[in-house]
């Protein structure tokens, strides 16, 4: 597996973590951009 569909593997993985939580998209969106940039994004950045 190269390195881009392992990143992505783990992306999809990680998506459907969080949506598995039934948080809202806003809190949802923001811890999977968080950890995908592996920056900080607050779900008051997404508003």
């Amino acid at each position: 597996m190269t390195e881009t569909s392992q990143d992505l593997s783990q992306a999809f993985d990680l998506a459907k973590q969080i949506l598995r939580h039934k948080k809202s998209v806003r809190i949802s969106l923001a811890k999977f951009l968080s950890k995908l940039y592996n920056l900080p994004v607050k779900p008051e950045d997404l508003q």
